[in-house]
């Protein structure tokens, strides 16, 4: 073990610790960025200056953007996700 008083720190001596998850494998980190892409993508249909949909049809987009903002609650994420149903 090395001396690190020259540094300001005592020598507590090592540990290891597990290697990074690999993000093409860590699967609430894919879901996250699916979540975000689905986000991304109906973040106009939301907005109050779009005046082509309905009040209905812009009520049925925000409950579905908050589903997909909950999913991590769901029982059994992230091996287990319930997809909410996309607004048409």
């Amino acid at each position: 073990m090395g001396d690190l008083s020259w540094a300001g720190h005592e020598d507590m001596g090592w540990f290891e610790i597990g290697p990074a998850p690999d993000p093409a494998t860590d699967k609430g980190l894919l879901i996250q960025q699916q979540i975000q892409a689905f986000l991304d993508e109906s973040a106009d249909k939301v907005s109050m200056e779009n005046s082509s949909i309905t009040k209905a049809e812009r009520i049925a987009w925000m409950e579905y953007r908050q589903a997909l903002k909950e999913i991590h609650l769901q029982l059994g994420y992230p091996e287990n996700v319930f997809w909410p149903v996309r607004p048409e």
